[in-house]
């Protein structure tokens, strides 16, 4: 995602473009500029994502950048600064949708509080989008397509139990469901019907199979195995496998 910062003041722009980590909120570039003309030759060469513009310029002021971005279609979150609290900006704010009217300076947990809801906002914006696509085809092709609809199905299950086994330390429910793009129900029927146990349950028997693998080499320990297998905590490890395999890790390890 891009970001491009537009201020008649050198200094606001490079404090903006310094103020935050902005590889934190998985903004990968970040533009600045003085003028409107400026901005328009940055927008007609990137795709930008986030705009956060002064409103008073001279010759062009941040309105009239708004005006050239709303004729045009772009899909680009804004974020207004002003120096001065003007009803009829806010007012003007609100017409053109932006997102925000911060006033200068602007603190960095202020701005910083604004940046997160707005790359949460687009990240869910994007989701809900693949989420309508997908359900829009399915639906679309749903009387002519469901063999295909099932190869999807069980391409996708697959795929899930790939990215499970190659993230046992780590691996949720909520973290797969945005991985693939599917709600967390969605997932969790969709799994189960496919392969007749339950996400949990698979989740727990891979992380098991991965413990028994591991403690078979010498190479780690056993609180190494835990947290290699997404148990970070020792005790309830041992809990758990000696629940699935009936003793302990160390058991295991000194009879294989």
């Amino acid at each position: 995602m891009k970001l491009l910062v537009v201020d008649d003041n050198k200094y606001v722009v490079e404090g903006i473009k310094r103020q935050l980590n902005w590889e934190e909120l998985m903004i990968d570039g970040v533009y600045g500029c003085h003028s409107v003309s400026q901005a328009i030759e940055i927008l007609e060469k990137h795709a930008i994502d986030f705009l956060i513009t002064d409103i008073e310029m001279p010759v062009q002021d941040g309105f009239a950048l708004l005006r050239w971005i709303r004729e045009r279609g772009l899909a680009i979150d804004t974020v207004l600064l002003t120096s001065h609290a003007d009803f009829s900006y806010a007012q003007a704010a609100v017409s053109f949708q932006c997102f925000e009217y911060l006033l200068k300076p602007v603190e960095t947990a202020v701005l910083m509080e604004v940046m997160e809801r707005l790359v949460e906002r687009r990240h869910q914006r994007e989701k809900d989008h693949k989420l309508m696509e997908y359900g829009n085809n399915w639906l679309s092709n749903r009387d002519t397509e469901e063999t295909d609809s099932q190869i999807r199905e069980e391409q996708t299950i697959r795929e899930i139990q790939s990215y499970i086994r190659a993230h046992l330390d780590s691996v949720s429910r909520s973290q797969l469901a945005e991985v693939f793009y599917l709600s967390p129900n969605y997932l969790s029927k969709l799994f189960r019907k496919e392969t007749g146990v339950s996400l949990s349950e698979f989740i727990q028997q891979e992380r098991m199979q991965k413990a028994k693998q591991l403690l078979r080499q010498d190479g780690l320990s056993v609180s190494q195995i835990a947290a290699e297998t997404g148990y970070p905590s020792f005790a309830h490890f041992s809990k758990q496998f000696k629940k699935f395999v009936g003793m302990s890790p160390n058991e295991y390890r000194r009879k294989k």
